[in-house]
């Protein structure tokens, strides 16, 4: 093994694979950086580079894009609060709340050291027993699965921030999201209402960047700030830019745990890389004393996210080259690598060709270094690229997240849909919903879902099988242990803010803000918290019942053939909808002498429906004018619509900032952006 190894490390240093290497890995951070741009994405634009390569060079590119493309999503979440892809979703909180008080460069070296540290350790598990452990996950089955989901959705109580209830709303609500497309159990149409673009279901990629990215957009909007104010400030010391040994004392924990939890997500298939980054972040939550800071700028949370995500890649291989089952996407890409130079992966490849996959091993450690190094080196120009005036990022920020969304399945569609789920982010914001829990229930649901059908099919509808081997009894009793720490935890929370001050009426909340610049024109209208909280909850619980009354009825198929109805888990779903809204409904009632006035801003209000204004356009213009057309207009009017009145500044970028994406997306990747079909026709 050991001589197997160092061969690996002598074929690997070569001059000409480390280039390959050192370009995959470039290539991968750059993408990842992008929102919209997937490590997946990344993977697939390499492949045709590697065509005509010997099977270690190939792979090893392939790899190093992406590792730096599941790396490079943290530096637009920090940066932008904006992830570059689904795995840094649970870093865009803390990360970006770091970078706001001055601290980007300390919150992405951070991410990076905890991403080269688990992604170490995990390639250091699938060298010495990547066999072994396959077997392991061999013996996950439907129920097994469903049990892995329900304890994986127990990350929606740490994310809930202060209100449980409203976690487990918004977590529903992203369960139901994700019923929309193909019945796994008939594959009949469901929930698309004649929509032949939703038969496939709503794609992650635009669902992700309208929720976690379109919000922080319209929130600068509505504030206006000042022109000459940067979007990420300076460091005030030399501290800022730097871990110090108060920060590594934090990050030791989080970073084992993270590495932990998200090599055993991607030894398992199907899992993937962003439930490894909310698993580390809820166990980074759940070891911290500090839990306070979760979501305000915690190096914890940073620390066992990143780590959590950046384990899984290594890890993802042990059911490849033990079984030949792909634990993910990525995974899959590279079993079309292997077999395109006749290699098929499973148990036998360790004996057809070894010195492939040992080279695989050493290649996989050499990216973690070469990640570390080439990502230091481009801190400082991401770090200085996203302090510009948020009059200038902004704009070519909203252009970039609406290609980004394009470019996934190269549909118009899909950017209304970032747009869409844009406007819901920012109202579940204004009703201090949390996104994150949203995210959790989508990204969990087809799992849960056909993996518990799957389940009753073969039981006949008897759910003894949920609860048959030992391995689904001890992941049922990690939940409920899991649940009753959660619960414990936020009694107690409570318990000590009740002890530090009684509750007092919010009066200083305001639903659209007094802009920074000092604007205040147009005045200001008060409205009750305790009617916005109520009609809110209300308006949900309508919404739910109205779903179970009318549109699931309709739009759900429910042909017989193994004993449980097809609406058995949707009416779960609802059911536990109702009973949530209904108890927070309740909860607002029962404390309404606690709430205050909020104060909207009328001028505020005016700039947030142009902006919503503008978003429509922008699409009807991607439609009707084409991609360079409508971005030049779009970047000149939302620029004025935020204060930019330097002509001198916005016209060149009007210009340059559609040029550079088209030209990175129709000749970089092969992506072919909207263009002029009156000037065709």
């Amino acid at each position: 093994m050991w001589d197997l190894l160092f061969n690996g490390f002598a074929e690997i240093l070569a001059p000409g694979n480390l280039i390959y290497l050192l370009g995959g890995v470039t290539v991968g951070i750059i993408l990842g950086a992008i929102p919209g741009l997937t490590a997946t994405m990344g993977i697939a634009m390499v492949i045709p580079l590697t065509l005509t390569l010997p099977p270690i060079p190939s792979l090893m590119m392939l790899m190093g894009a992406y590792k730096g493309g599941i790396f490079g999503g943290s530096i637009a979440a920090i940066l932008l609060c904006a992830p570059g892809t689904s795995a840094a979703a649970a870093t865009v909180a803390d990360g970006h709340a770091l970078a706001k008080a001055g601290k980007a460069i300390k919150a992405l070296k951070i991410s990076l050291t905890a991403s080269v540290i688990g992604d170490t350790f995990s390639d250091i598990v699938l060298i010495f027993l990547a066999v072994n452990l396959a077997r392991v996950a061999l013996q996950f089955g439907p129920g097994e699965f469903t049990a892995v989901a329900i304890m994986a959705l127990t990350i929606v109580g740490p994310a809930s921030g202060k209100s449980l209830l409203k976690g487990l709303i918004t977590a529903v609500g992203g369960l139901m999201l994700a019923l929309i497309g193909l019945d796994p159990g008939t594959s009949l149409p469901r929930l698309t209402f004649d929509l032949n673009e939703l038969v496939d279901g709503i794609a992650l990629v635009p669902m992700l960047i309208g929720l976690l990215t379109i919000p922080e957009i319209m929130a600068q909007y509505e504030k206006r700030v000042k022109a000459v104010k940067a979007h990420i400030p300076p460091p005030s010391c030399k501290d800022d830019t730097r871990i110090t040994r108060k920060d590594w004392k934090q990050m030791v924990r989080p970073m084992i745990s993270g590495s932990l939890l998200g090599t055993t997500i991607g030894i398992i298939p199907g899992l993937g890389p962003t439930l490894g980054a909310f698993m580390g972040y809820d166990a980074a939550w759940r070891q911290s004393k500090h839990r306070e800071e979760f979501g305000r700028g915690s190096v914890e949370g940073i620390a066992g996210a990143e780590s959590g995500n950046n384990a899984v890649s290594g890890a993802n291989l042990v059911p490849l080259l033990g079984l030949g089952v792909p634990g993910d996407v990525e995974a899959a890409i590279l079993v079309g690598a292997f077999l395109i130079h006749d290699l098929t992966p499973g148990p036998l490849i360790f004996q057809e060709a070894p010195n492939v996959i040992y080279g695989l091993y050493a290649g996989l450690l050499m990216a973690n270094l070469l990640l570390y190094v080439i990502a230091r080196g481009l801190l400082p120009s991401f770090t200085k690229a996203a302090g510009l005036r948020v009059t200038i990022i902004f704009p070519v920020m909203l252009v970039l997240c609406a290609v980004g969304s394009y470019a996934f399945n190269q549909s118009l569609f899909d950017v209304g849909v970032t747009f869409g789920f844009g406007l819901l982010g920012y109202g579940l914001n204004k009703l201090n919903f949390p996104r994150a829990t949203f995210l959790i229930g989508f990204i969990l649901g087809p799992l849960l879902e056909d993996n518990f059908r799957r389940a009753m099919v073969i039981s006949e509808g008897h759910a003894d099988i949920l609860f048959e081997s030992p391995l689904s009894i001890g992941l049922w009793i990690f939940t409920v242990i899991s649940v009753g720490t959660i619960l414990y935890s936020k009694w107690r929370q409570r318990q000590r803010v009740a002890a530090l001050a009684p509750p007092t009426p919010q009066e200083s909340e305001e639903i659209l803000e007094v802009p920074a610049d000092g604007e205040s024109k147009g005045g200001y209208l008060r409205i009750s918290n305790f009617a916005m909280q109520l009609g809110g909850a209300l308006v949900i619980f309508c919404f739910f019942l109205f779903c179970y009354l009318v549109v699931f009825p309709a739009q759900v198929e429910t042909p017989g053939g193994f004993g449980v109805s097809a609406l058995l888990f949707p009416n779960s779903l609802l059911f536990l909808g109702l009973l949530f809204s209904g108890l927070l409904a309740l909860d607002h009632i029962r404390r309404r002498k606690t709430y205050g006035y909020s104060k909207m801003n009328y001028t505020a209000a005016i700039r947030v429906c142009s902006y919503v204004i503008g978003m429509v356009l922008y699409i009807l213009g991607l439609e009707y004018l084409g991609f360079m057309i409508s971005s030049i207009l779009g970047i000149l009017g939302f620029c004025i619509l935020l204060g930019e009145r330097k002509m001198v500044v916005v016209g060149p970028l009007a210009v340059l900032a559609p040029l550079a994406i088209y030209l990175l997306f129709e000749h970089g990747l092969g992506v072919q952006l909207p263009g002029m079909p009156w000037l065709d026709s």
